[in-house]
């Protein structure tokens, strides 16, 4: 049939058709990605009876050769021995909310609609968290007036389920009452399933015996959601249909391997990573075009012990600097250079420990310095290629490096910069180099570490409420105003000075009364200069010092990390 025509499935044949499995994805498919927002509005829309666009399927021979590798949209009993007859190329996200919503099966979520008796038909779709126990009641859900939309993909003939449901959420009423209400309640589940299942929803096919290449190409071409298709699925899919490579086991390998990869990367993430660093291992540019070289998958799939190796070698370098989640990274340029440099780690003493030395300081300018803007796979590999032959040959001066012509942050370019959850890299630098230093929690004393990283919530040294009553022109959301501690803000505390208000959260932590030295102990870990608190000038004067003297604190610390130094 031509892929011009339109054909229409109903909901609930394409339930069906995922359930046993006729209906697949094509392996190297992401993930499903829409929030529980976007799943509501897809919802109301099919409520509303408006389009929800046209699916595009690929049609599989039944000669075992399969144009793409198909993988369940839903693991089912009925799903596990029955041959796939089609691949969706567009429209995964729509039939997989669909089937999430409609089966109960997203893992976070349930979907409801809005029950109004005097509405038979326009209630609106919303969802809850899955950990609200009153779900599984329902007179509860009843008394909220939100009946669970998984009800609704059981025919008139097939209502067992709705008739149990509606019977145990009527179970306190009594009477002739009681009767009407069960009617009235089924009535509007009836009306609301039949809208649903015979909804019908469009899909073109793709022509018999169209070539794997095209399928491929139309997956691309069609793939337009804000969430990209990740380079890696794409070549792999590629490989997968020519040679079975072994690029999917590279991947899962890495990360299964590497503790801690996982802290700064999602998972979909890391092939596209293992690309890159062997890119550069193989001296290309880290771009798409260049994924497919040969060089480069070779790379990947006969050398994933030696990149793991280096990813390994450059988490540890992370950590060891108290960098240990993507929240707290202020670059991931470190995690594509350094694992392709390892293999260039001399492996006597000296050497190692001069060239350790020297990659730390690369860490620390990638974070600090605005070397990498919009041509920044160009000057990465530049960069690898210095770096390569300082580790290589052991005479060349590291200073011949590109990175190292770029200047430094000076303490007056410090003053305003951001709020370190931004993503920008230099608000995430003045952090780093505050907490690296052990970062003392005020209350408990700890140095921070990576297993209570959770517990330590961002928290202004000058509060915000304080400053905005006393200094209403002063920005309090400034790196330079940034402690990583624990413990929750409270309004009154908050709306004390610095001292007085650190004071107070470590009594509410610890329960008892703590030494002023020992404060003032625990804030020069972050590199907190407390004398600039313990003075009585006033804000905005008073602010305008503290950040003034903390910026050389960080600048300075800054500087010799970049150098390779310990401050």
């Amino acid at each position: 049939m031509s892929s011009t025509r339109a054909n229409h499935h109903k909901i609930q044949e394409w339930l069906n058709l995922v359930e046993t499995g006729l209906v697949q994805l094509p392996e190297f498919q992401r993930d499903f990605v829409w929030p529980y927002k976007k799943v509501e509005m897809f919802v109301n829309a099919i409520l509303q009876g408006r389009p929800v666009g046209c699916l595009l399927l690929l049609k599989i021979e039944r000669d075992g050769n399969l144009p793409l590798e198909p993988r369940p949209i839903a693991e089912t009993d009925d799903s596990a021995d029955v041959d796939c007859e089609y691949l969706i190329l567009d429209g995964q996200q729509r039939i997989t909310a669909l089937w999430r919503a409609l089966m109960d099966q997203d893992n976070d979520r349930r979907y409801f609609i809005k029950y109004e008796q005097e509405e038979l038909l326009g209630g609106k779709v919303l969802s809850r968290p899955k950990s609200q126990a009153w779900q599984d009641s329902p007179e509860k859900c009843l008394h909220r007036k939100l009946i669970p939309i998984w009800l609704l993909r059981f025919p008139t003939d097939a209502q067992e389920k709705v008739t149990d449901w509606v019977d145990e959420a009527l179970a306190s009423e009594e009477g002739t009452a009681r009767l009407e209400t069960v009617r009235a309640l089924e009535r509007w589940i009836r009306n609301y399933s039949e809208l649903i299942r015979t909804f019908e929803i469009p899909f073109l096919r793709m022509p018999r015996g169209t070539e794997e290449h095209e399928a491929i190409e139309t997956f691309i071409e069609t793939n337009t959601s804000s969430q990209r298709l990740r380079q890696f699925d794409i070549v792999a899919a590629e490989m997968l249909l020519k040679e079975k490579s072994r690029l999917r086991g590279a991947r899962q390998k890495a990360w299964e391997e590497i503790d801690g990869l996982q802290d700064y990367l999602g998972k979909t993430s890391v092939g596209d990573l293992l690309l890159k660093v062997a890119c550069l291992r193989t001296g290309q540019i880290p771009v798409e075009k260049n994924y497919r070289q040969r060089a480069v998958l070779n790379d990947v799939a006969e050398n994933i012990d030696q990149i793991i190796r280096g990813l390994k070698w450059t988490i540890h370098l992370l950590h060891e600097d108290c960098i240990w989640d993507r929240r707290r990274l202020p670059s991931v340029v470190p995690l594509r250079v350094l694992p392709a440099l390892h293999a260039h780690l001399p492996h006597r003493t000296r050497e190692k420990a001069a060239a350790t030395k020297t990659a730390r300081a690369y860490i620390w300018r990638a974070f600090l310095s605005d070397r990498y803007g919009s041509t920044a796979a160009t000057l990465l590999r530049e960069d690898y290629e210095g770096l390569s032959q300082v580790f290589r040959d052991g005479t060349t001066p590291v200073e011949t490096v590109p990175i190292w012509d770029c200047n430094l942050p000076e303490a007056g370019d410090l003053l305003h910069v951001g709020w370190p959850t931004r993503t920008a890299a230099l608000p995430r630098a003045v952090l780093a180099i505050a907490i690296r230093e052990g970062a003392r929690d005020i209350g408990s004393n700890r140095k921070i570490r990576r297993s209570d990283l959770s517990e330590r919530q961002y928290h202004h040294v000058f509060p915000k409420a304080y400053l905005e009553r006393e200094a209403p022109d002063a920005d309090p959301h400034l790196a330079l105003n940034c402690a990583l501690i624990s413990g929750r803000t409270n309004r009154e505390a908050a709306d004390k000075p610095p001292l007085e208000y650190f004071s107070s959260l470590a009594v509410r932590m610890m329960g008892s009364e703590i030494e002023l030295e020992d404060i003032k102990t625990r804030l020069e870990s972050h590199l907190i200069p407390s004398e600039q608190l313990l003075n009585e000038t006033p804000v905005p004067n008073g602010y305008r010092d503290y950040l003034e003297e903390r910026a050389k604190l960080i600048a300075h610390n800054g500087k010799l990390l970049a150098d390779g130094n310990d401050p």
